[in-house]
């Protein structure tokens, strides 16, 4: 019998219209620039006619930002010396203030000594295990002072902290 005397539901077939989906999403993945760390416009990135693409092989990155401090007439943030600007940290949870040196140099300890940095890495750890890649990478307001650039350098050494990295924007 070519009819039948039950009533079907129609239903469209969406596995096509789900598979285009799907490629379009990972198409988008794949060709937008998702650098995360263009995402704080309060630093303003140094250009530099050698600078190199960022390191794919790093486990965990952690980011420090300088930002520069307030240009004469504009007002200095509140609880801030004059002379300097925000800093902040990002540890994957998005960027936190950072209240100087000392108080950046505390929560960049707590960061080694969770990842096993330096001198905080376990002895007893197996030799065949690969050991997890963490840098420290700097984003400095090109109009910061030599000064904080080192005080900040210092605390990430003491630390423990190894790999520092630089960004700029190729000119």
């Amino acid at each position: 019998m070519s009819g039948s005397s039950s009533p079907e539901k129609c239903e469209p077939n969406l596995t096509p219209l789900l598979d285009l989906v799907l490629q379009m999403v990972m198409f988008f993945m794949l060709t937008a620039n998702l650098d995360k760390f263009q995402k704080n416009a309060a630093v303003t990135l140094p250009k530099a006619s050698q600078a190199m693409a960022p390191d794919k092989t790093i486990d965990v990155q952690l980011l420090v930002e300088l930002g520069a401090p307030p240009k004469p007439g504009q007002s200095a943030f509140p609880n801030l010396p004059k002379d300097r600007g925000l800093w902040w940290l990002s540890t994957g949870a998005g960027p936190r203030p950072v209240q100087g040196p000392s108080d950046l140099f505390e929560k960049l300890k707590a960061e080694a000594e969770k990842h096993g940095v330096g001198k905080y890495a376990d002895p007893n750890a197996p030799k065949g295990r690969r050991k997890t890649k963490v840098a420290v990478i700097m984003r400095i307001d090109q109009d910061v002072t030599f000064r904080q650039i080192y005080e900040a350098m210092m605390k990430i050494n003491l630390a423990g902290f190894e790999d520092v990295q630089l960004r700029a924007i190729k000119s």
